[in-house]
């Protein structure tokens, strides 16, 4: 099982509505830039893409204060076609990181795969539970 500490629910605040995200230049976010299409994406009633999720996961990398890395969501496209030939991290010493992400999305739906390293647990965060979804993805890996 995993346990992730999240901040006290008092410390929101709740959300009614929001303007509308618009932009006309792109926006930095860490390494990773935001077209004008992306941040559109944060608008209501939109598909929310993978270039937004991976800059807000970078940002909680950056400022977490344990070290995180995270994947590309691309990677468990090709895991799951068991294409384990395009790894691109041979560069990375995990055992630097306390924390691996992998962010997928299926079914129009995102959810975290979370890889604690220094205890070599791996755990999904869904906010639709799923035992089968659970069960493939942790057997999987």
């Amino acid at each position: 099982e995993c346990s992730v500490n999240l901040p006290d629910e008092n410390t929101f605040t709740p959300v009614t509505e929001q303007p509308a995200v618009s932009a006309t230049e792109p926006l930095s976010v860490g390494r990773i830039t935001l077209s004008s299409e992306d941040l559109e994406t944060l608008n209501p009633r939109q598909w929310l893409n993978d270039n937004v999720v991976h800059a807000y996961l970078h940002l909680l990398a950056l400022k977490s204060e344990i070290k995180v890395f995270v994947f590309h969501c691309f990677l468990e496209q090709l895991w799951r076609k068991e294409d384990y030939t395009r790894w691109k991290y041979s560069k990375v010493q995990f055992q630097d990181f306390h924390w691996a992400f992998l962010p997928v999305c299926r079914f129009n739906h995102w959810f975290l795969i979370a890889f604690n390293i220094p205890e070599r647990k791996v755990c999904v965060l869904d906010s639709l539970k799923s035992t089968s979804k659970h069960d493939e993805f942790l057997t999987h890996w």
